[in-house]
């Protein structure tokens, strides 16, 4: 049992955990991190934890940037299951 830092573990099955996953170069080694579009995905599936202003927020500049991707986007929302609830933010900011 680790007593510091406070820390909650958490488990994702493979189809949540995998997709999304990129290996970025650093000076201090290879480092895995997810995509953007997997992590706006990950943010509407935990809307209700993490407080729908900072979900929406996070879209809005990502909509706003010069390399979105609406394809990508699309596809990651699918895999995150969150489609459904993600599109009509993404209308209204078009």
């Amino acid at each position: 049992m680790i007593k510091y830092p406070p820390i909650n573990v958490y488990y994702f099955i493979g189809k949540y955990y995998n997709p999304g996953i990129e290996i970025k170069e650093t000076p201090s080694g290879k480092i895995r991190i997810y995509n953007r579009e997997k992590s706006i995905g990950d943010l509407f599936r935990y809307m209700k934890k993490l407080g729908e202003d900072v979900v929406l927020e996070s879209l809005k500049t990502y909509m706003g940037s010069r390399d979105r991707n609406l394809a990508k986007l699309h596809k990651y929302s699918v895999i995150c299951g969150v489609k459904d609830k993600m599109e009509p933010f993404i209308k209204s900011m078009l």
